[in-house]
């Protein structure tokens, strides 16, 4: 089984690096997916209208709260650099220990265990399905099919317009691209 996770393509958001971005798309960059694909998005309106696009309907996919990005809390809608001037020991404390919150928000091993636990649980169809989401929670799909732990989730560049695949044989995931 074999699921493609796509993230958006740029916003405004994501090219200030804001945390929490809840922007729209500058620009999709997806093809349409084959009739008869599964496909879900995460919660965000950059994923939602990416997985318009990609479902070629004007309704949209279903959306999924487990495959939201992390809740950055006092953090969200700020850019990186915003936060470095406001908490910088919290950015550092938050870079370095995956289980740091100093934004009062979600911890990246809490969004790892989220994300992975719906993969694990979900009842993919054997065909597969495309998953649309934030470059966070495919960069935690990738770290869960890596089984590389949550210390590594920030060692993993993740662009926007990217694109991973991972496969599972029973109960094993597995990275087999990640493009950009």
């Amino acid at each position: 089984m074999r699921l493609t996770l796509m993230v958006p393509g740029a916003t405004d958001g994501t090219r200030r690096s804001v945390f929490g971005d809840a922007g729209g798309l500058i620009a999709p960059e997806v093809r349409p997916a084959r009739p008869g694909t599964m496909i879900v998005c995460a919660p965000e309106p950059a994923c939602v209208e990416t997985a318009r696009t990609v479902a070629g309907a004007a309704a949209g996919p279903p959306s999924m709260d487990a495959l939201s990005a992390p809740d950055f809390g006092r953090w969200t809608g700020l850019s990186a650099e915003q936060v470095m001037e406001r908490d910088p020991a919290g950015l550092q404390h938050w870079l370095r220990d995956p289980d740091a919150r100093p934004h009062g928000g979600e911890s990246l091993a809490g969004h790892l265990g989220r994300v992975a636990a719906l993969l694990d649980a979900f009842a993919w169809p054997d065909a597969g399905a495309v998953i649309v989401a934030s470059a966070f929670t495919v960069r935690a799909a990738c770290v869960h099919a890596l089984h590389a732990g949550a210390a590594s989730l920030l060692h993993l560049d993740v662009a926007p317009g990217a694109t991973a695949t991972i496969t599972r044989n029973g109960t094993t995931w597995r990275l087999r691209t990640l493009t950009r």
